[in-house]
Formats: C-alpha cells, sequence, structure tokens
C-alpha cells in the first residue's frame, strides 16, 4: 500500500530536493529548526519496512509512504 501527502505551499527549492533527508539539514534554523524531522521519519519508516520518499511536483510539497 502507498500513502500520499502532500501540501500547497512554496515546495522545495530544487536545489534542496536531494538534501532534504539529511540529518541536520534545515533552511529554518533561525526559527528553531534542527533539521531532524524528515531524516527521523525515514529512520522510523525504514524500521518497520516501508519507504518515505519526496516526490517533485509544480506545486507544494509531496511525500510518498510506501508500507
Amino acid at each position: 500500500p502507498m500513502l500520499a501527502i502532500s501540501d500547497n505551499g512554496t515546495g522545495v527549492a530544487q536545489g534542496n530536493q536531494t538534501r532534504i533527508f539529511d540529518p541536520f539539514f534545515t533552511t529554518t534554523r533561525e526559527a528553531g529548526g534542527t533539521g531532524m524531522g524528515l531524516a527521523i521519519t525515514r529512520a522510523l519508516v525504514e524500521a518497520h519496512g516501508g519507504r518515505i520518499a519526496f516526490v517533485p511536483t509544480d506545486t507544494g510539497t509531496r511525500f510518498a509512504l510506501t508500507f
């Protein structure tokens, strides 16, 4: 089974798309971001045999979770 999650925000800059799952990568450090959220999410999903992937879109941000 697959679950897609998306929003209609500003999206992820093309230059950041390959780095968003890297531990400590953040574009919001001045606002208190630590860059751990997606790294932790990926680790949890993979620990249970699943997969999470960023899906490029024209608007917003989309992730696909495969269970």
